[in-house]
Order: structure tokens, then C-alpha cells, then sequence
């Protein structure tokens, strides 16, 4: 079974967690800075590949009213 890493996705920074090897709690976490996106996903590629990861799952933000703004655009286009 491969790791899962949850990405949380913010403009100065992305918080990456990578579960256990059973995929049952978080293994490890750290913090890329994203204000490169291009290097941010770089960054992300390059801990997947480290960690043997097989999903990537990206944080999908909503306002309180349960709608999507910016932030949510921008972390479907990274998810993309």
C-alpha cells in the first residue's frame, strides 16, 4: 500500500502531511514555501516521490456559507 499526502495549499506557504505506511494517521508533516507556485509544486512532486506516495489529496477550502471563493479556485487549479 502507498502513502496518502494531504496538501492544505496557501500563497506564502503549503502544509504537506504524509500518512503512516496503513494509511491510518499522519506519518509526517512539513511546510513549502508556495510563493513560486511552479517551485512549490516541484517541491511537492519531489517529497511524493521520497515517501513513496500513490494519492495526492488537496484541501478544498469553502466560505462559511458553503460556497467557494478564490482560495478554492486556486487549490482546484493546483490539484489540476
Amino acid at each position: 500500500m502507498k502513502r496518502i499526502m494531504g496538501i492544505d495549499y496557501g500563497d506564502a506557504r503549503t502544509g504537506v502531511a504524509v500518512s503512516d505506511l496503513l494509511c491510518s494517521i499522519v506519518g509526517s508533516t512539513c511546510v513549502v514555501p508556495s510563493r513560486n507556485r511552479e517551485k512549490a509544486i516541484a517541491d511537492i512532486v519531489k517529497l511524493a516521490r521520497e515517501n513513496d506516495v500513490g494519492s495526492i489529496v488537496v484541501g478544498l477550502p469553502k466560505n462559511m456559507d458553503g460556497t467557494e471563493g478564490a482560495r478554492a479556485q486556486k487549490s482546484r487549479k493546483l490539484g489540476a
